[in-house]
């Protein structure tokens, strides 16, 4: 099953959650400090893009995690 919609995007200058996105949409967002990612409690995340593992989300911190059940997609 495809990940398409796991994180939502904050924008830091308005203070509002924009929308869903992919990895691809978050790729091609042209100034990234702009906004964050946060998971669906209001946790940040980090994006990870290695060359060996396919590109995922994570909690910027690990403490967050404990408070969230795995998405589908984690799954």
């Amino acid at each position: 099953m495809e990940c398409l919609k796991c994180a939502l995007l904050f924008n830091k200058s308005t203070d509002e959650y924009i929308e869903d996105i992919d990895f691809d949409d978050y790729l091609n967002i042209e100034n990234k400090d702009l906004f964050k990612i946060k998971c669906f409690l209001n946790h940040d995340l980090v994006f990870c893009n290695g060359s060996v593992i396919k590109p995922y989300f994570r909690h910027k911190n690990s403490n967050d995690f404990n408070n969230c059940s795995m998405s589908k997609c984690h799954l």
